[in-house]
């Protein structure tokens, strides 16, 4: 304990004591702008030493916890990949090669990223056979979701995006004038008439926060300000993929509808739900 404390003031005289020395070889016309770079050469460091400590600490704790895993090879876990893309029911082909494996390893363990391509897997083999997700995955999918679904349809595929644009109508009003100008004489004219403003509507762009989005077999369920919304495939006439591939932007028959583009952090979910959307299911 004794060690951490005086590591971290003797840290904190360093960077302190260098930022002093900056702050005279590059010293600011202003008395003003100096005073508040000396107080925050001063205090600021410990902050510093704090953020700093801290990642360090989550980082070994998240080194130590994956290393505290039972991972498969990354050889066994691509074969297992395989087989899921070749089975004729994903679920039961991921079922039956996780019980292989942990008769082999023990209970395995899979990181967040293998998790994420499991998912992956398992939904493109399913839009491939064109086939309604088994129960327990459509379980899955239902217990994680916020939605209700409708009986015909069957989820599955969940994920989230990091935010989504699509347009809203405004109106406002805009002055007009009924009536003419007539001229009395050089330089004098009088205007008659009435004054009458008229509505005018304009699609305003408009950006949201991340939402869970959510695809059955039918329908694309996302949320617009904690309200849920609902898109039915039959509807969508375009899903196109832009962004270097990490957004899709859904475009709607409806007259009254307006496109949404959700965005994501790579092009693996944009790809796949442009896949779900145009299988026949």
């Amino acid at each position: 304990m004794l060690k951490n404390f005086l590591t971290f003031i003797l840290q904190w005289v360093a960077i302190t004591f260098i930022s002093w020395v900056l702050l005279v070889v590059f010293r600011p016309e202003s008395d003003t702008t100096l005073t508040i770079l000396f107080l925050l050469a001063t205090f600021s460091p410990p902050i510093l030493i704090y953020w700093y400590r801290r990642n360090q600490k989550k980082e070994k704790e998240e080194q130590e916890r994956i290393a505290s895993l039972n991972i498969p090879p990354a050889e066994k876990f691509n074969d297992l990949i395989t087989k899921i893309s070749q089975s004729q029911d994903p679920v039961i082909a991921y079922d039956h090669e996780y019980d292989e494996l942990s008769k082999q390893k023990g209970d395995v363990s899979f990181t967040e990223a293998q998790q994420t391509k499991l998912q992956i897997a398992i939904v493109s083999r399913y839009c491939e056979l064109k086939q309604v997700p088994s129960t327990l995955w459509q379980d899955t999918i239902r217990k994680g979701s916020a939605f209700v679904f409708k009986s015909d349809e069957a989820p599955i595929y969940q994920t989230t995006c990091d935010n989504y644009e699509t347009t809203k109508r405004e109106r406002h009003y805009e002055a007009g004038n009924r009536g003419m100008s007539l001229r009395l004489m050089k330089g004098v004219s009088v205007r008659v008439g009435n004054t009458a403003g008229k509505s005018v509507a304009e699609d305003v762009p408009v950006k949201y926060s991340s939402s869970q989005i959510v695809l059955t077999t039918k329908s694309l369920y996302y949320f617009e300000s904690e309200s849920p919304k609902r898109i039915l495939f039959k509807n969508i006439i375009g899903a196109d993929i832009i962004n270097n591939g990490c957004s899709i932007k859904i475009v709607q028959e409806a007259v009254r509808s307006k496109p949404v583009c959700f965005n994501f952090d790579s092009a693996t979910p944009p790809a796949l739900i442009r896949q779900i959307i145009t299988t026949d299911w």
